[in-house]
């Protein structure tokens, strides 16, 4: 049985790919602050972008 080294490419991808979940997660958060229930649903852009 031979192994291989590539599934470590693998990790730093999944690695990378939760790093930038992570960031755009924080940045709507960051955008939605003061943004209540009321406005997002008149606001079909952010809904958009942040629902979906």
């Amino acid at each position: 049985m031979k192994f291989y080294r590539q599934p470590r490419l693998f990790i730093k991808r999944d690695r990378a790919a939760l790093l930038d979940i992570a960031q755009f997660a924080r940045n709507i958060l960051a955008l939605m602050e003061g943004v209540d229930k009321a406005i997002l649903t008149q606001d079909l852009r952010t809904q958009s972008a942040v629902l979906y």
